[in-house]
């Protein structure tokens, strides 16, 4: 498991911590922790910039607050990130409630169930870091690279691949659930989701219930996916205010 810090709630990203990089710059990672540190900065622009300069930084106490400073900045800037996506999303699911509300005037109109998940669904970001060097690491990134650019039938076809060899790698297991649901596959996503959630994964926790109680929804059981939402939203959730929102347009 890497030491990358990591928090699974949507307003959070991995990031650096001030002694992981100062690890990195002083060269005192291992082959694969190296690796993973080197993941992060290439996924921030933020961190190429400066890393030259934070080089030639000789003053520790300097470094770690320059570190901070940064890792706050980038922190900020993704929250702003979110809080447009939300917006855009609520405006969205508003516009959906009113599509629901007038009748269909065309065959093969979208199902109450089918708006709500597509203006609720987006696909979870890639929290996981990569070790090389062996078989299924390798197809475990060659499918990340599919999901990434949204190719969800090559990613579908690769991650469930290493889930059917080994059913206890939670993370195959995980996102082949998110590629069904990407792919408006609920019914093959559901299965794949709870036994994630059985297994404990903390990794993934929050996440997984959150999508679970999309998929039993867009699988037409509303009520079963009204108690997962109650769970969020009770337990504080990472998804708290999704499952909040969520939660209201089903009572309507």
């Amino acid at each position: 498991m890497s030491n990358l810090k990591k928090d699974q709630a949507s307003d959070h990203i991995p990031l650096l911590t001030s002694e992981k990089m100062l690890a990195y710059l002083e060269g005192k990672l291992t082959g694969s922790e190296r690796q993973d540190v080197e993941q992060v900065i290439e996924a921030h622009e933020m961190y190429k910039d400066v890393l030259e300069g934070f080089a030639q930084i000789q003053d520790t106490g300097r470094l770690k607050s320059e570190i901070e400073n940064l890792n706050a900045d980038l922190q900020n800037q993704y929250r702003a990130q979110r809080r447009a996506l939300r917006i855009r999303r609520i405006f969205y699911a508003a516009a959906v409630i009113l599509l629901i509300a007038a009748p269909a005037i065309y065959f093969g109109a979208p199902s109450q169930n089918e708006k709500i998940f597509a203006a609720y669904f987006e696909p979870y970001p890639n929290l996981t870091p990569i070790v090389r060097g062996d078989g299924a690491a390798d197809q475990f990134q060659s499918a990340m690279l599919a999901y990434e650019r949204q190719d969800y039938q090559t990613a579908l076809d690769l991650f469930s691949e290493i889930a059917d060899a080994d059913d206890r790698y939670a993370s195959a297991q995980f996102y082949a659930a998110l590629s069904n649901l990407a792919l408006d596959n609920a019914r093959d996503a559901i299965p794949r989701l709870q036994y994630v959630l059985n297994q404990g994964n903390s990794l993934y926790s929050d996440a997984v219930e959150w999508y679970l109680a999309l998929a039993i929804i867009r699988n037409g059981n509303l009520s079963e996916g009204r108690d997962i939402l109650d769970k969020l939203i009770a337990g504080g959730s990472s998804f708290e205010n999704e499952a909040r929102a969520l939660r209201k347009e089903l009572q309507k």
